[in-house]
């Protein structure tokens, strides 16, 4: 009976210490969202110092997302998730750019841009997952300001689909070996296209290194800015082309290949709320990897032996939220 009396002191006393020093927070919120998703296609074997074959460019002008943040702390250790789901719109232009007089020898006065064609865009989903954990280290305090360091680990993952629709085409035509210029009037193909053309669908997983370096200037405001690098990023791409029956897949990894800046303020309206702004500048290198192919209906892909796909992303976000804080108490 002392045992089972003791044990139950000892976990009380440790529930106590807990809830005295662990806090939650939630954060609904809205932002929106500029950038481009890139896609490639590259020579494995190329005659020319370039070797890009195609690239398409999805506008993200701009985009419109909502989602939340569920924050808490123990002590120093800190956790955080969040997850964004965009509205479905359109958002820009889809331009589609072809160089095919590289597929052919000693056609170094002709590396030019052959075909391009220029859709409207539109986005079909796109909703992202990120899950943080790191610990607090209180580098100065004094009676006007706290400055903290929050270095992290952290995954995210992103799955965006979107749709080119309509648009017009302008194809150099052949003249003997080579391709005109797509934009030679005298020595083009010029035609208008209806309905989908082209769908495109992208998941990334990143894995993160970063810190954060957090300025508590009063009992009101604070401010805070970071940086963070991925030691590993994959993503996989699968882009349709519908008026070809054809589709395409990418698998391309990338090491210490993605880069994210952020900034945030956060005004505290008094103990358990506050309104935050939040600014993030996500950046991808070119990502090169496999390239793979099939018709519509077919179940299989089979690897294309002469290609390589390639991947690349610029965006800007940000966005407002009310956190308000839950606190558990005794």
């Amino acid at each position: 009976m002392k045992k089972l009396t003791l044990f139950v002191i000892g976990i009380l006393f440790a529930t106590n210490i807990f809830a005295q020093n662990f806090n939650l927070s939630v954060e609904p919120l809205i932002g929106i969202k500029y950038g481009q998703i890139n896609e490639y296609v590259f020579l494995k074997k190329s005659n020319y110092d370039d070797d890009k074959l195609s690239e398409l460019n999805w506008d993200i002008k701009p985009q419109y997302f909502v989602g939340a943040n569920v924050s808490c702390n123990l002590k120093k250790i800190f956790a955080q998730t969040k997850f964004t789901a965009a509205i479905p719109i359109n958002i820009g232009k889809m331009a589609d750019s072809d160089w095919v007089n590289i597929e052919s020898a000693n056609l170094n006065d002709y590396q030019y841009k052959t075909h391009y064609s220029e859709h409207d865009n539109y986005l079909e989903y796109d909703f992202s997952f990120c899950i943080k954990t790191g610990y607090i280290f209180d580098l100065y305090k004094n009676d006007f300001l706290k400055l903290s360091a929050k270095p992290f680990l952290s995954f995210d993952y992103d799955n965006i689909k979107f749709y080119a629709k309509n648009g017009t085409c302008w194809y150099g035509k052949k003249i003997g070996d080579y391709n005109a210029k797509w934009n030679d009037e005298n020595n083009r193909d010029v035609s208008k296209l209806n309905g989908k053309v082209i769908t495109y669908q992208r998941q990334t997983y990143i894995f993160w290194l970063g810190t954060n370096i957090d300025a508590q200037l009063n009992q009101k405001f604070c401010v805070n800015t970071g940086f963070q690098i991925a030691p590993y990023i994959y993503a996989e791409s699968i882009d349709t082309h519908l008026l070809k029956n054809s589709m395409y897949g990418d698998k391309t990894p990338g090491f210490f290949s993605a880069f994210k800046w952020n900034a945030g303020f956060e005004y505290k309206i008094d103990e358990r709320n506050s309104i935050n702004i939040n600014a993030n500048c996500f950046y991808t290198k070119v990502l090169r990897g496999d390239n793979y192919s099939k018709t519509i209906s077919a179940t299989k892909y089979s690897k294309d032996p002469t290609v390589d796909g390639g991947a690349s992303e610029f965006t800007f976000d940000i966005s407002i939220g009310y956190k308000f804080y839950i606190k558990n108490r005794m």
